[in-house]
Order: structure tokens, then sequence, then C-alpha cells
């Protein structure tokens, strides 16, 4: 699933090849995408990442409004070429951006533009503060793993990204989000700021399918220091790296550098 650094990725890809190009044409292959019109003939100005979503910005002040989800990708090519499991194809008088979806999740709308965006750089990656968090945090029961995939709470961070956040951090990702202290919530948001960053100069995670642009891997993968690696030494104190399961979800950490207490089911509504 493409997560933050995967999708500011493509964005930053996105920034260098496509603004200054009028649209010729967009094609849906996919009914369920819905109808894309009066796109024809826009100019590009700008790509920017909306959390998760890939914001494409036409001069006359709409956007196309990009949504990956679990299993979709965009490539760039020059010349017109037949992908499978495209959905949507977007022709410019620079090139053709295909969106490819093999299980139809992606999904895209257009819109005005208008609201904050993530910035395409610097080192707040996120754009939250420890004090943002914890005010976030306030009486939740739920852990802080399920707290920081929370996408309505801290857009853009998944599952693999949350469980390096919290190891770079030393935290116990069963420890409830609502306890932390201030101290806490500021080492997550320096290792938040550490690892996407990483993530994203690596042009992302490919375990499974993820490819940018160009339909390359990523690298960050070979930088993964508790995710997948259950059974296996923690590079940092050597003890045995744990698997566990929050919320339905794998967690992976190190019960020596982040503490070893006992790891709760959470909820998932407090």
């Amino acid at each position: 699933m493409p997560e933050l650094p995967e999708v500011e990725t493509l964005c930053r890809q996105l920034e260098k090849v496509i603004p200054g190009s009028r649209v010729r044409s967009v094609t849906i292959q996919d009914a369920k995408l819905g109808e894309q019109r009066g796109m024809e003939r826009k100019k590009v100005v700008r790509v920017r990442r909306l959390g998760k979503k890939i914001a494409v910005e036409f001069a006359d002040r709409t956007r196309l409004l990009i949504h990956l989800r679990m299993t979709g990708r965009l490539f760039w090519t020059v010349k017109e070429e037949k992908i499978p499991h495209t959905r949507m194809t977007v022709s410019l008088d620079k090139g053709n951006l295909y969106l490819v979806d093999p299980r139809r999740f992606a999904t895209v709308s257009a819109d005005s533009c208008g609201g904050t965006a993530e910035g395409a750089g610097g080192t707040k990656i996120v754009g939250l503060s420890a004090e943002d968090l914890m005010t976030k945090a306030r009486g939740k029961r739920r852990s802080v793993k399920t707290f920081l995939m929370d996408q309505r709470l801290v857009e853009g961070i998944g599952n693999i990204y949350a469980c390096e956040i919290l190891h770079h951090s030393r935290i116990n990702p069963s420890k409830k989000a609502g306890d932390l202290t201030p101290g806490e919530w500021t080492k997550i948001v320096r290792s938040m700021n550490v690892i996407l960053k990483k993530a994203i100069d690596c042009r992302g995670t490919t375990i499974s399918d993820w490819r940018d642009l160009y339909g390359l891997p990523g690298a960050f993968q070979h930088n993964l220091r508790v995710y997948g690696r259950e059974g296996l030494p923690c590079f940092r104190c050597g003890s045995t790296v744990v698997r566990t399961v929050l919320s339905g979800r794998g967690t992976f950490y190190c019960p020596s550098c982040q503490g070893g207490e006992g790891l709760s089911r959470d909820s998932s509504d407090a």
C-alpha cells in the first residue's frame, strides 16, 4: 500500500515533468472511477501531496485528486503503451500518465483548489508538532501505533512506517496514546521526520509491488529495522524482534529497546 513516502515520491517526480504541459485527453478504462470530464486543454501548474492524495493542479484553479489506496500506481511514459490493469490514461502534450490498479480500489475526483497541502520538501514532512499530536491523543485509550495510523488524525502513515517510527523513538507500540508524555511525543515527531525523509530519499519501500513513476522499485526496504524482521536480532541492541497484532495489523517491535510491557488489545474507536 503506498504510504506517505511513496506518494511524496510520485508527486516530486511528477512535479519535474508535467507542469507547463496541457491535457490532450482523459480516457477512463474503468467505469468504477466515474466520468472525468472537462480537463482537456487545461494547463498543469504544479503537483503536490495532500496526505495520501496526489493533487494535479491546473491554471484555472481546479485540480485532479488521485488516491492510490491499496494497489494503485502511476506510470509516466513519453510514448503510448498498453499496460495491464490500466484504469485511467491522462495524455498530455509531454507524455502519458497511467493509473494502474489491479484491485481497483484507487479513486479519482476533481474539485477546486483550496485548503492546506503538505509541502514537497522541508524537514517537517507530516507538518504536525508534538503539541498537535498530544492534543489529538488526549484521552485516547487506543495504542500509539493505531493512533499514528488513523488517517483522520495523522495523514499518510501506514503500518510499515508506524513500526519503524516507534522503534526509532524507542516507544512501545502498545502504549496508550493518551498516556504518552510531551517528551515522548517530541521523540515521535523527530523520528517521523527522520524515517519519512529517509524513505522519500529512497523513493519508498518495495516489499511487494510498489514502483515509482518510471517503474523502478524503492530502496527503503534495505533500511528497515523491525518491520518484517520477526525472530531476527535488533540492529540496535541485539535482542530478538517480536511480531504481534494490534487492531488487526502485524506489529513488529523490539521488547528491549521499546519496553517490555505487555501488549494489550486496543479499542479502535477510543
